[in-house]
């Protein structure tokens, strides 16, 4: 991984119960890297409608 910088928020409690259910069961190695996760698939998506093409979740299969 390239260089990183550390952030912080805040999140409802809920939300890293869940973080942490998936880190114990070894979706992830850290709530770190499920947030990383999370952001990248988010820009992804945002940044493939900003460039007016459809997210390829809601391509077809043609």
């Amino acid at each position: 991984m390239k260089f990183v910088k550390l952030i912080s928020f805040k999140a409802p409690k809920s939300f890293l119960e869940d973080l942490d259910e998936l880190v114990r069961g070894g979706v992830y190695s850290s709530r770190s890297e499920a947030i990383r996760t999370a952001i990248r698939d988010l820009l992804k998506h945002e940044l493939e409608w900003k460039d007016g093409k459809p997210p390829s979740s809601l391509k077809s299969d043609e």
